[in-house]
C-alpha cells in the first residue's frame, strides 16, 4: 500500500496540467487575450433574423437606424472631412449634425466622452429634437452642461458610469469605462484644441474630462442585433476581458495612431499604417463585421488597403471600407451569418 501513496498526488498533478492553460493557449499571436472567462457572464444574444442601418459622418460621428426606425446618433461632430489631405464625399461646411442630409433623425444621442470632436453638434441636435434622450457619461456633466451654456433641467438627459446596464425602450446600452489615447508627453495648453482659453477652469474640465472619463458600448436592440463600439488605446486597455469572445454583429474600431504603429504605445505613421494590433483586438473579440471609425485622417484607397489586410489577418471577420455619407444595410440572418450592403432607408 505504501508503494501506491504517491497515486493521488500524481492524479492532482495530471488534473491541473490538463486544466491549466499556458499564455500562448489564452492569448492569440499578438498576444491579446482571446478567452472570455472574465467577461461578466456575457450571454450573447441568440440569432434571429433583423438588421439596422449605419452611416458614417466623419470623425467618430455616426448614426444608427434600429429595426423600428428610431434613430442612435453617436458622438456628433460635423465637418468636411474632405478638406487638405482628406480623400472623402465633399460636403459644404456649413451643414451640422442636425441637417437632414446628415441624419435622419435624433432619437438617442450618445456621448463617449467630452471632446468636442465627438459634443460640438449637441445643440443643433437638442434645438432639432428637444424630447430625445442625451446619454453623457456622469463624471462630466457639469461641464459639458457649462460648456454648451444648457440648464440640465431642461434637457431629457441621462447620465452613466462604469458598467452600467441601461434599458431604453429601443434597446439595452452597456458602459464600460476605456484608456483615451495618449501622446505620452505632458503639457499644459494654453488653449484648447476647440479654440477655448485653459484659463478657464471648466472649460479646461471639459477638455480634461473628455480623456479621463471615456467609454465604450455594447448596444443590444431589441431584435437581438448586438452593436460593440470601441475606441481608445486597444494595447493598454485593462478592460477588455468586457467584449473578448462575445461575437457582437457589428464592432467599430477605432483608427488612432497609437493603434497602427508597432507598439501600441507610440505614434504610428497614418501615410503607413500597420494592421497588427487591430488585427489582434478584433481577433480577440470575434465580431461578424468590423468597421472603422474616427479614419477621416486617412484616403479612401489607404483604408480600402488597410481592411483588406485586417481580412486576411482575421479570416473569419467581414472588414468593409464604408463611404462617408452613404447608408448601409446591415442584416442578421438566423444562423448568425451578417451581410453588409449599400442600402438607404426609407
Amino acid at each position: 500500500m505504501k508503494k501506491k501513496a504517491w497515486l493521488p498526488l500524481l492524479l492532482i498533478l495530471l488534473a491541473c496540467l490538463m486544466t491549466s492553460t499556458t499564455y500562448a493557449d489564452s492569448h492569440n499571436k499578438w498576444g491579446f487575450n482571446n478567452k472570455c472567462e472574465h467577461n461578466q457572464g456575457y450571454e450573447k444574444p441568440k440569432p434571429k433574423a433583423t438588421s439596422i442601418y449605419y452611416k458614417w459622418n466623419g470623425y467618430a460621428f455616426g448614426e444608427i437606424i434600429l429595426p423600428n426606425g428610431k434613430s442612435i446618433i453617436i458622438d456628433p461632430y460635423y465637418k468636411n472631412v474632405s478638406s487638405n489631405e482628406y480623400n472623402y464625399t465633399v460636403y459644404s461646411d456649413s451643414k451640422t449634425a442636425a441637417d437632414p442630409e446628415i441624419t435622419k433623425g435624433t432619437d438617442y444621442v450618445i456621448f463617449s466622452h467630452n471632446h468636442f470632436d465627438h459634443t460640438n453638434d449637441f445643440r443643433y441636435l437638442l434645438e432639432r429634437n428637444p424630447a430625445a434622450y442625451f446619454i453623457i457619461p456622469a463624471g462630466g456633466v457639469n461641464s459639458f452642461f457649462y460648456n454648451f451654456g444648457v440648464e440640465a433641467r431642461n434637457i431629457n438627459f441621462q447620465p452613466f458610469e462604469n458598467y452600467d446596464y441601461l434599458v431604453f425602450p429601443d434597446f439595452t446600452l452597456e458602459t464600460f469605462r476605456a484608456s483615451h489615447t495618449k501622446k505620452i508627453k505632458t503639457s499644459y495648453p494654453a488653449d484648447l484644441n476647440d479654440g477655448r482659453s485653459a484659463d478657464d477652469p471648466l472649460a479646461y474640465l471639459f477638455w480634461n474630462e473628455g480623456t479621463t472619463e471615456y467609454f465604450n458600448f455594447r448596444i443590444t436592440t431589441n431584435d437581438g442585433f448586438v452593436i460593440l463600439i470601441v475606441g481608445g488605446q486597444y494595447k493598454l486597455d485593462p478592460r477588455m476581458y468586457n467584449y473578448v469572445g462575445t461575437e457582437p454583429d457589428l464592432m467599430i474600431y477605432q483608427m488612432a495612431a497609437v493603434n497602427i504603429g508597432t507598439d501600441g504605445i507610440y505614434y504610428g505613421d497614418r501615410s503607413a499604417p500597420l494592421p497588427d494590433l487591430i488585427a489582434g483586438y478584433v481577433a480577440s473579440i470575434n465580431p461578424r463585421v468590423a468597421i472603422p471609425g474616427h479614419h477621416e485622417k486617412f484616403s479612401v484607397d489607404l483604408m480600402d488597403k488597410f481592411t483588406s489586410d485586417l481580412a486576411d489577418l482575421v479570416p473569419g471577420t467581414n472588414f468593409p471600407n464604408p463611404e462617408t455619407h452613404v447608408w448601409y444595410k446591415l442584416s442578421k440572418r438566423p444562423s448568425g451569418k451578417v451581410s453588409y450592403m449599400m442600402e438607404t432607408p426609407l
